[in-house]
Formats: structure tokens, C-alpha cells, sequence
């Protein structure tokens, strides 16, 4: 990693459709952090323990195969505590769907958001690059 990148703050995605993660971590690219992608909680769980520097925030989708996002949000807590989770879904008010106030999340966003939206939600919680 390079010099310039070492002082971005890394910021984990979690979402199983390629074109989002894509997209945000364009986003958060051009926002100044430094985007991990994840395709599934599973992977998402193995680069929050493997990340150096350490991952400083997560952006995490609901609804995913393998791990819900809820689950995940939940061993993030229980594993990281204090690591900010930032839920990203479109399906918030899905039938079934957990309810978001029940969950340990640090923000929710809903889909789709602007660039405004994840950088004031991002700035709340992490020091701005």
C-alpha cells in the first residue's frame, strides 16, 4: 500500500451485488477513504480481522445470501464493539425485514442515497480524511 493510501481511513463494503459495491466504493474513493470490498458477511467477518490499518467503518447491505445483514451487524458488535456499522438497504420496510432500531448500527442509509448522504453519515462517525 502506498504512502497516500496509509493515511485514508479504510472503509469495509458488504453487499453481494458487484455493481454496488462498485459504486460505492467509487464514492467513498472519491471521498477520500479507502474502500475494502466484501461480496457476503462471511468475507466481510475475514477482512475486518485481516485489514491493516484496521478498518474504520462498515457499510453493510440487509439483504444477502450466506449472512443476512443483520447477522452480520450482530458479530460485528460482538467481535469489534465500538467498530461504527452503517446499514445500507432498499428493503428496510420489506415484510420480514428486521426492524433497524433493534439492530447495533450506527446509521442506516437508505437505497439508493447520494454522495451527501454517505459523506455527512461517514464524517459523523469517523474522522474526514
Amino acid at each position: 500500500m502506498s504512502a497516500s493510501h496509509q493515511s485514508r481511513p479504510a472503509v469495509l463494503v458488504i453487499d453481494d451485488d458487484a455493481s454496488v459495491r462498485g459504486v460505492v466504493g467509487q464514492l467513498l474513493h472519491f471521498l477520500g477513504y479507502e474502500p475494502v470490498l466484501a461480496a457476503d458477511g462471511p468475507a466481510g467477518l475475514a477482512a475486518i480481522s485481516a485489514a491493516e490499518p484496521p478498518i474504520a467503518a462498515v457499510l453493510l447491505d440487509l439483504t444477502m445470501p450466506a449472512m443476512t445483514g443483520d447477522e452480520v451487524a450482530r458479530r460485528i458488535a460482538a467481535a469489534h464493539p465500538g467498530l461504527p456499522v452503517v446499514l445500507m438497504s432498499g428493503n428496510l420496510n420489506a415484510p420480514g425485514a428486521p426492524d433497524p432500531r433493534s439492530l447495533p448500527l450506527a446509521a442506516v442509509l437508505a437505497k439508493p442515497f447520494a454522495l451527501r448522504d454517505l459523506r455527512d453519515t461517514l464524517s459523523r462517525l469517523i474522522p474526514p480524511p
